[in-house]
């Protein structure tokens, strides 16, 4: 089961010498997606990755970010 508010597509997450790693399963084809914060940069990178169940898929993204307080404990919900 997916955590509450979660993809319920997401069947594993786990870290790859501390990068995380999540991993999907939609209706059999499983991606993996991979995420990198460059060093002293205001950068990003994901990287997916097809596994199985399709030779080639189409990915649609949709960006999203939130904001908050540097002071602000990240137990705090967002506004």
């Amino acid at each position: 089961a997916a955590p509450a508010g979660g993809s319920p597509y997401l069947v594993e997450f786990r870290l790859e010498l501390g990068l995380p790693v999540w991993r999907f399963d939609v209706h059999g084809i499983v991606l993996e997606r991979r995420l990198f914060l460059t060093h002293m940069q205001n950068t990003v990178h994901v990287m997916y990755t097809l596994l199985e169940g399709a030779d080639t898929i189409e990915l649609g993204l949709r960006p999203s970010s939130n904001f908050r307080a540097q002071e602000l404990p990240v137990s705090e919900p967002l506004g």
